[in-house]
C-alpha cells in the first residue's frame, strides 16, 4: 500500500526586525530599526532611511544593544530550529505501545449501564389530604358570628376519600409516565453504550491482533499524521504480513537531499555570525538526517498495531538505495529517543549500508536486494543456531591474526569482504577468544602520565558525535592511567583517611567497582565527582547525552572492564543508568571543602601536591568537554559557567 507524505515548510525568515525610539538634543525624537538578514548582515535604518546623520546617536542608545541582542537571539533560535528539523528528526520518534498496555485496556473495558433517574414526587398521604381539606373548609365556611365547626367537619369527612383516591390516581399516572420515559431513555442509552463498547473493543482487538483491514486503514491515515512533519517529500510503500507480524516498507526520497548548510555562532558582542558548515559537519548532519528518517517512520509503523513485531525499512532514491534496516519491537522500545543520535544505535540492528568516511554511499538496486536477503538469512540463521554469533569484521581479523588454526574464520572474513559486509558469522567460541585478546591489549597498553589539557575549537552541538566519543575515549584512558598510579602510591594511600570509610552498596561489585578495596573507593569517589558536576550543570543525570560520554566510558570501564565501541553504545546504556541510580543517594552527602571528593583527599596530602594539580587538570578537561558539548545559548551553558566560577572561588585552579 502506497502513501504520499508531503514535506513540511522549514526555514529561516529572510529578515528579523526590531524597532526602538531615541532622542537627539537638536532634532527631537527618531524611530530606528535594526534588521538582521538570514545571511548574517546587520543593518540600521533611521526614520526609514539607511543613511542618516543620527546613526551615532542611535547606536549610543542602550535600546540599540537590546535590539541587536533580540534580533540575534531570534535568528539564532530560527537557525537552530531549522537545523534540528533535519538533524534531530529521530528525537521525535514515537515509542511503540506495549502489548501489555493494550491488553490491560481491553481487560478493563466494560459496558456502561444507564442509571435510571428516580421518581421523586412523594406519594400522597391521607393526613396531608385531610390537612389541605381542613384549610379549604376554613376558608369556605368562614363567618364572623359562628365557627361552623360541624359544617367544616362534615366537609372534610365527606370529601376525604374521594380527594385522596383522585390524588393517588394522579400520582400513579405520573409515576407510570416517568417510568415509561426512563425505560425509553435507558434502552436508547444502553444501546449507545453497547455500540460504544463494541467499537472500543473492536478497535483494541484490531490494534492487538492487527487484522489486515484495520492495518490498511491505519496506513491510509498515516499521511494525515505525517504530512508537514518531515523536511522531504516521501513516498512510503508499506507491505504488512499479519502472520509474521512483519512490515516491509520502502521510503522513496527525492533525488537530491538537502540539509541546512549554515550555522550560527554567538559572539561576545551579542551578535551572531552566520557561517558555512564544514564539509565534515555537513556530512555528519546528512547522515543523521537520513538515518533519523528510519527511526521516525518505524515509530509510526510499529504503532499501526502491537502485532507488528518487526519493521524492515528501505530508504531509497530513484534506482539506488541509501540503506536498509531491521528493527524488532523489543529493542526498538528500549531506545531513549530523547537522547538518540542515530549513529550510536543504527549498527546494533541488522542493516545494509555503505557507511564510509562519515558518509552514506549509494548502493545499486541489484546489489541492494541481494544484500538484504543475505542479512535476513543471517538473522534467521543466528536465531536458529545458538552456537553462532555475529562479529564485526575488524574483531574477526584481530582474532585470525592470533589464532593459527582458524581457517573457518579466515574463510568467513574472505566471504564478508567479497560482499562488502561489515560483519561475519562465526562459532561462538571466538567470542571468548576476543575477550581474552581485549584483556591482553588492556594490560599491555602504555600508561600515560603526562596529562596535558587538550584544546578544542569545535562546538559539540554541531559536531560529529563519533568524534566526540573518540575524544571521550582518550579522556577515559588518561583518567584510568592517573587512577592506576594514584591507587598504588604508598604516600597518598598511607596518608589519607579513605581506608577508614565504608561504602555500602546493595549489590557486591567486583574489580574496580569493589568498594571494600582502597582502589574501589577511589573510583567510587571519582564517580561521585563526575555525577555532581553533571547534576550541577544539567540538574538531571541519567540520560546518555554526548556531554556524558567521558563519565559513561569510565563507568563502562569500571563495571564491565571494557572499552565500549561507539556503535555498541546503546547496548550498554542500562549500565550507565543503573550506575546513575546507584549514585543518586550520594546527593545527600555533604559537599567537602574543596567541593570535589578526590580533590579534597589529594589537597590534604601536603607532601606532594602534584597529584592534586593533576586531578584538577583532568577535571578541567572534563568541564571543557561538557562546555564543547553544550549549546552556548542555553541555560545549561550559564549553569556551567556559574559552577566553574564556584570552583575557582574555592581556590581550585580550573583552566579551560
Amino acid at each position: 500500500m502506497k502513501i504520499i507524505i508531503k514535506k513540511g515548510i522549514f526555514g529561516v525568515p529572510m529578515v528579523i526586525r526590531q524597532s526602538f525610539s531615541f532622542n537627539t538634543r537638536s532634532y527631537g525624537s527618531h524611530r530606528a530599526e535594526v534588521m538582521l538578514a538570514k545571511d548574517g548582515e546587520y543593518n540600521l535604518t533611521i526614520d526609514g532611511s539607511a543613511y542618516s546623520l543620527h546613526d551615532g546617536a542611535a547606536k549610543r542608545s542602550p535600546l540599540y544593544k537590546d535590539a541587536i541582542v533580540k534580533v540575534s537571539k531570534e535568528m539564532l533560535q530560527a537557525i537552530v530550529g531549522w537545523n534540528n528539523a533535519y538533524i534531530y528528526l529521530s528525537k521525535k520518534t514515537l515509542s511503540p505501545k506495549s502489548r501489555t498496555s493494550v491488553e490491560n485496556q481491553l481487560n478493563k473495558l466494560a459496558i456502561k449501564q444507564y442509571k435510571r433517574e428516580p421518581f421523586t414526587l412523594p406519594i400522597p398521604r391521607k393526613g396531608e389530604v385531610a390537612y389541605d381539606l381542613q384549610q379549604e373548609a376554613n376558608f369556605k365556611f368562614f363567618s364572623l358570628w359562628s365557627r361552623n365547626s360541624s359544617k367544616k367537619s362534615s366537609f372534610v369527612s365527606d370529601t376525604l376519600e374521594e380527594e385522596f383516591n383522585e390524588r393517588m390516581s394522579n400520582w400513579e399516572e405520573l409515576k407510570l409516565y416517568h417510568e415509561t420515559i426512563q425505560s425509553c431513555v435507558e434502552a436508547q442509552t444502553n444501546e449507545s453504550f453497547l455500540r460504544e463498547y463494541n467499537e472500543s473493543k473492536k478497535a483494541l482487538e484490531d490494534e492487538l491482533y492487527g487484522d489486515d483491514t484495520y492495518v490498511k486503514q491505519q496506513i491510509s491515515a498515516l499521511n494525515v499524521k505525517l504530512d508537514s512533519q518531515i523536511p522531504f517529500d516521501i513516498t512510503l510503500d508499506v507491505d504488512y504480513n499479519k502472520e509474521g507480524g512483519i512490515i516491509n516498507a520502502i521510503a522513496s526520497l527525492p533525488s537530491m537531499i538537502y540539509v541546512p548548510d549554515k550555522k550560527a555562532v554567538p559572539l561576545s558582542s551579542g551578535k551572531i555570525s552566520i557561517k558555512d558548515k564544514l564539509k565534515k559537519e555537513l556530512d555528519t548532519d546528512t547522515v543523521n538526517t537520513l538515518l533519523g528518517i528510519s527511526y521516525y517512520l518505524a515509530g509510526h509503523l510499529f504503532n499501526l498495531s502491537v502485532n507488528v513485531s518487526l519493521v524492515r525499512l528501505s530508504v531509497v532514491t530513484g534506482f539506488s538505495a541509501y540503506y536498509w534496516v531491521e528493527f524488532d519491537r523489543k529493542s526498538f522500545s528500549a531506545i531513549s529517543f530523547s537522547s538518540l543520535y542515530p549513529l550510536q544505535d543504527f549498527f546494533s540492528h541488522p542493516n545494509v549500508i555503505d557507511y564510509k568516511k562519515s558518509t552514506i554511499e549509494i548502493i545499486p538496486e541489484s546489489d541492494f536486494r541481494k544484500r538484504i536477503d543475505d542479512v535476513i538469512k543471517t538473522s534467521a540463521l543466528l536465531a536458529s543456531n545458538p552456537n553462532l554469533i555475529l562479529l564485526p569484521i575488524g574483531d574477526a581479523e584481530k582474532i585470525s591474526k592470533i589464532i593459527s588454526n582458524s581457517e573457518d574464520l579466515k574463510q568467513a572474513i574472505k566471504e564478508a569482504k567479497a560482499t562488502n559486509s561489515l560483519t561475519v558469522i562465526v562459532d561462538k567460541r571466538y567470542r571468548n577468544v576476543l575477550n581474552e585478546v581485549d584483556d591482553i591489549e588492556d594490560t599491555t597498553k602504555p600508561q600515560k602520565t603526562n596529562l596535558q589539557f587538550e584544546n578544542s575549537s569545535f562546538k559539540a552541538f554541531n559536531v560529529d558525535p563519533v568524534a566526540l566519543y573518540e575524544r571521550a575515549r582518550q579522556y577515559m584512558n588518561d583518567f584510568y592511567a592517573f587512577m592506576d598510579l594514584l591507587s598504588v602510591d604508598p604516600g597518598v594511600n598511607r596518608h589519607d583517611n579513605l581506608n577508614g570509610v565504608q561504602v555500602n552498596l546493595s549489590e557486591k561489585m567486583s574489580g574496580d567497582g569493589d568498594t571494600s578495596t582502597y582502589r574501589g573507593k577511589l573510583f567510587f569517589c571519582s564517580l561521585m565527582d563526575f555525577y555532581r558536576i553533571i547534576k550541577n550543570v544539567y540538574k538531571v543525570v541519567g540520560d546518555l547525552h554526548p556531554y556524558c560520554y567521558p563519565f559513561a566510558l569510565v563507568i563502562f570501564k569500571i563495571y564491565t572492564g571494557k572499552e565500549v565501541p561507539f556503535v555498541q553504545l546503546s547496548r550498554y546504556e542500562s549500565v550507565y543508568r543503573n550506575c546513575c541510580n546507584m549514585l543518586k543517594p550520594t546527593e545527600t552527602v555533604p559537599v567537602p571543602p574543596h567541593i570535589l571528593f578526590i580533590a579534597d583527599i589529594l589537597y590534604d596530602y601536603k607532601e606532594d601536591q602534584s597529584w592534586y594539580n593533576e586531578y584538577l587538570s583532568l577535571i578541567s578537561r572534563f568541564l571543557k568537554f561538557i562546555k564543547d558539548a553544550t549549546d552556548p545559548t542555553s541555560v545549561y551553558s550559564r549553569n556551567l559557567d556559574d559552577y566553574i566560577n564556584t570552583l575557582r572561588q574555592k581556590g581550585l585552579e580550573i583552566i579551560l
